[in-house]
């Protein structure tokens, strides 16, 4: 198998709930090149939705090593905070993962991700800049903002069940 497509490989058993067959892309990738950034999104990605926080947490934490400035990375890291009851941390790797977004679709996840950090922390200034930079660009946040901020749904529902991310409708 050519590593060019391990990532690809990856990405489609994330999102066919394949977590032990994304785990071992990542290993592939790993042995390829240990510096690859992929390594450590999809090894958090699947350790997160196969519930296991400490693992996902430990493989973000060995990619910000590497890349502290991933946007990717950084949004990992932003929801596992969310997930592990920690709204000031998730809002600071939010806001790296805003900062840094490199491509329209991680500015808008990261976007929303960070207006979400910026509700859940009671900061309105943030959450106002961050919506009137979205509206500039004719992006919206996802509809799960709006409804963990109002209670209908849980950062759990969300990030932690089905593709463990944002829908957008």
């Amino acid at each position: 198998m050519h590593n060019l497509y391990l990532p690809l490989y990856a990405e489609l058993s994330i999102n066919a709930g394949e977590y032990d067959e994304a785990l071992k892309y990542a290993s592939s990738m790993e042995e390829y090149n240990v510096e690859n950034e992929y390594v450590w999104l999809y090894r958090s990605l699947a350790y997160r939705l196969k519930g296991n926080l400490s693992l996902a947490t430990h493989a973000c934490n060995e990619g910000l090593t590497i890349s502290p400035n991933s946007p990717s990375i950084n949004y990992q890291m932003s929801v596992l905070s969310l997930l592990q009851g920690q709204p000031k941390a998730a809002l600071h790797y939010a806001e790296t993962a805003y900062a840094y977004a490199d491509t329209q679709t991680i500015f808008v996840s990261s976007g929303s991700l960070y207006a979400l950090c910026a509700a859940l922390n009671e900061d309105t200034e943030t959450y106002n800049s961050v919506a009137e930079e979205a509206e500039s660009y004719g992006y919206e946040f996802s509809p799960d903002v709006k409804a963990i901020t109002e209670g209908t749904k849980t950062i759990e529902d969300v990030f932690a069940t089905g593709k463990g991310d944002f829908e957008w409708k």
